[in-house]
């Protein structure tokens, strides 16, 4: 099932609404291949969310740290468990979907 954007996700900065924006169209691209025997297919898309991912955290990361943003120590740990769970070597496409789900 496909997730729509909701104000509710927004947080009131532009480019990290892009940018969980763009998280969601990965997490909807990954609906879209899970059924798909192209095994190549669903690989780079698993590939590219997992890249984008964590790129988006760094970059997340250095905004709370120059706005000194109080809740940036667990906000950190958040992310890194979210990194731990998608460098598993066994997971499936769906727990992607259910971990990053919660994130937005």
């Amino acid at each position: 099932m496909k997730m729509k954007w909701a104000s509710e996700y927004n947080t009131g900065i532009d480019v990290i609404d892009e940018q969980h924006k763009r998280i969601l169209d990965y997490i909807n691209e990954i609906d879209d291949v899970k059924d798909d025997e192209d095994r190549r297919r669903i690989k780079d898309v698993l590939d590219n969310i997992i890249d984008y991912t964590q790129s988006h955290f760094t970059f997340e990361e250095s905004l709370q740290e120059e706005a000194d943003y109080k809740y940036r120590v667990p906000h950190k740990r958040v992310h890194d468990l979210a990194n731990s769970n998608m460098r598993c070597d066994s997971f499936k496409s769906h727990m992607i979907i259910n971990k990053l789900s919660k994130f937005l």
